[in-house]
């Protein structure tokens, strides 16, 4: 009885990492075809949110007030961005789980409905990235109005390679450019 029971909850966890990958790999398809920044913009914020069934995505910088950057790209400052999410910032690690109203204010400001989960994935670039002097940090951001869409219990390994492969495919777009 106790093998059954652990031999269909590995079959569960199979099913559930097959749809996982499958959303992954569509998601990584539809951001390498965007072939420039704006289009990589409306892709995050369209197909990606579709993809995760999220109610907001975005793309976002964050920068240091005394730096002046290309202010093409949306931008947070470095200050308001570590008040409100603190060590979780610090770490610069993927995290998901609920957001209180600073964090709501700040990561998604003009989102029609209240965001009250999220996805924050940090991309990765190099010390000397193009993109990161001409932009700042980038961050992804994922929400949802569900509470529990994006929970603290959630792994972040799809999401980790979301953000990776985003990162190199940035630094392509903003480097050609």
């Amino acid at each position: 009885q106790h093998m059954d029971e652990q031999l269909r909850e590995i079959i569960a966890n199979a099913r559930e990492n097959d749809v996982l990958f499958e959303v992954t790999r569509m998601v990584i398809l539809d951001l390498l075809r965007s072939t420039s920044l704006d289009a990589l913009e409306h892709t995050i914020a369209n197909s990606l949110k579709t993809d995760l069934e999220a109610s907001a995505a975005r793309l976002v910088f964050v920068v240091d007030q005394d730096t002046r950057r290309d202010d093409k790209m949306p931008s947070l400052p470095s200050t308001a961005v570590r008040t409100a999410l603190g060590e979780l910032y610090q770490k610069q690690r993927t995290w998901c789980g609920p957001l209180n109203k600073v964090q709501q204010q700040l990561l998604f400001k003009g989102s029609d409905e209240a965001i009250v989960s999220a996805a924050v994935v940090p991309l990765h670039l190099a010390e000397n990235s193009v993109a990161l002097k001409q932009f700042g940090q980038p961050l992804l951001l994922v929400g949802s109005t569900e509470a529990q869409h994006f929970n603290s219990s959630l792994g972040t390994l799809f999401l980790d390679f979301i953000g990776e492969v985003l990162a190199v495919h940035l630094e392509h777009l903003v480097a050609g450019a």
